[in-house]
């Protein structure tokens, strides 16, 4: 039994992404919407009507025919240029899933500090600027209180400028002033490079309210067995 789950940015056209398996079931959420928007695909959905899964739009139920909304993808595609269409996991192209020290090839500091600036609207700031290629909303962080020898582990919820100032980070909780032990990527997948090969995984053939431009999108995949 094989599962992953992760971020995208969306786009409003269709992606393939590359997660490495072809999954038996997905499930997408657009995270930013206005209203609730959620798409399930499964490989037991096999009939004309939903063979690509079915959609909850903001409590409005609808089944995704043939290039309407999931399918599987079997991999092997080889990339001519940097693509915004397949996607791979963000390490492939970082080379790494920390993304503290993204500045540091261009002479800048790695990010080890967070100040909590104002508690009532879980709001702080990072000692140094941090990467906003990588680093926003939906990023995953890790910070240690050294007073209570506590770690908290929780999301960015907005990131204004590039964090360094005064209340320009909002987290998920009003975390205390701390080391930062961790910065995940906003986007767990991201564009492939030149002449990467796209492993198995699943295409995202719906361009509707799941995939709207420059919302982030979360997603569930895994097979039964």
């Amino acid at each position: 039994m094989k599962k992953v789950s992760g971020t995208l940015n969306g786009t409003g056209a269709a992606l393939v992404v590359g997660c490495g398996f072809k999954p038996d079931y997905v499930k997408l959420w657009n995270l930013e919407s206005s209203n609730p928007i959620e798409v399930v695909w499964s490989s037991e959905m096999r009939s004309l009507e939903q063979i690509e899964g079915v959609a909850n739009d903001n409590g409005t139920p609808a089944r995704l025919a043939f290039g309407a909304g999931v399918a599987p993808y079997r991999g092997g595609d080889v990339m001519g240029a940097a693509s915004t269409v397949y996607l791979v996991p963000v390490e492939d192209i970082a080379g790494k899933r920390d993304m503290r020290d993204m500045y540091v090839a261009g002479g800048g500091s790695p990010v080890t500090e967070w100040t909590l600036d104002t508690a009532g609207n879980r709001t702080g700031s990072f000692n140094v600027e941090a990467s906003t290629t990588y680093v926003g909303e939906g990023s995953k962080i890790r910070i240690f209180h050294t007073g209570t020898k506590k770690t908290y582990e929780v999301t960015i919820l907005a990131m204004t400028s590039n964090g360094e100032a005064a209340d320009e980070v909002t987290l998920s909780e009003a975390v205390p002033s701390g080391e930062v032990q961790f910065i995940g990527p906003m986007f767990d997948y991201v564009g492939a490079a030149d002449k990467a090969v796209i492993p198995e995984g699943f295409k995202i053939n719906s361009t509707g309210n799941i995939n709207s431009s420059g919302e982030l999108v979360a997603f569930e995949a895994g097979t039964y067995l």
